[in-house]
């Protein structure tokens, strides 16, 4: 299974991790309402079409991890890069001043499984050649 497509700018392409249970940031990002959906829009816009967000309101690196986060308000979507690539795990609303360890665990688990997967699909391309 291929990574759903969140954006692709000219130079970057945001996508969604997959795990077996399906796209855990794709689901956050539907179930979001449609003005907080815009705003992760033009966040996703503005990285893919100038490769990297300066403000640290709305994107920055999670400190002590690999991992960054698009930020809106309260809304928060974890994601790592991979090339060209900014893969988002999943999304949370973060309710106090601090990153609740269970998310960062939880980003880690869906980087894993959905590189596991992407290794799996990779795998299956060769060998079919």
């Amino acid at each position: 299974m291929s990574r759903p497509v969140a954006y692709q700018g000219q130079a970057r392409r945001i996508v969604y991790a997959i795990t077996s249970a399906g796209s855990p940031g794709l689901d956050f990002v539907d179930g979001l309402d449609v003005r907080n959906k815009a705003k992760v829009f033009k966040l996703f816009q503005m990285l893919g079409d100038r490769g990297e967000i300066h403000n640290k309101e709305h994107f920055k690196p999670i400190e002590g991890t690999k991992f960054c986060e698009f930020k809106s308000h309260q809304i928060r979507i974890p994601c790592y890069r991979d090339g060209l690539f900014w893969i988002v795990t999943h999304g949370f609303i973060k309710k106090d001043f601090k990153i609740d360890p269970a998310e960062l665990r939880r980003a880690e688990r869906i980087r894993d499984e959905d590189k596991a997967m992407q290794a799996g699909i990779h795998k299956v391309h060769k060998a079919g050649r």
